[in-house]
């Protein structure tokens, strides 16, 4: 419940940013190191949250804009973290692990 809590804590208070730049303690989307967080809740048996979260940061924290991205896409990264975010599914790196989140759509292909 701890582990819960603080997660929780960590994304709540980078709603008080505004522009949710760093330097934050808090969640920042535009951060290689935060594009796992949202996905820590599969690991405390709460993948609603996972879900809820990867909603969050897709709908408030990615644009159509020219200013789309939180930050910088590095090869694609940020633009990767979407993509598996919106068909509900993210790698764990190192794994043959996919952690669930929530797709945005009804139906999704992968052609191998």
């Amino acid at each position: 419940e701890t582990f819960i809590e603080q997660l929780n804590e960590f994304f709540y208070r980078s709603e008080f940013d505004p522009l949710n730049v760093l330097p934050n303690p808090y969640y920042w989307a535009g951060n290689e190191p935060d594009l796992f967080a949202v996905w820590f809740f599969n690991f405390a048996n709460r993948p609603d949250l996972s879900a809820k979260y990867s909603r969050k940061v897709m709908k408030t924290r990615y644009t159509t804009a020219p200013s789309g991205l939180a930050g910088n896409d590095d090869y694609g990264t940020l633009s990767a973290w979407f993509v598996f975010a919106s068909i509900g599914i993210f790698p764990q790196a190192g794994t043959n692990t996919y952690l669930f989140g929530s797709p945005l759509f009804d139906k999704i292909v992968i052609n191998r």
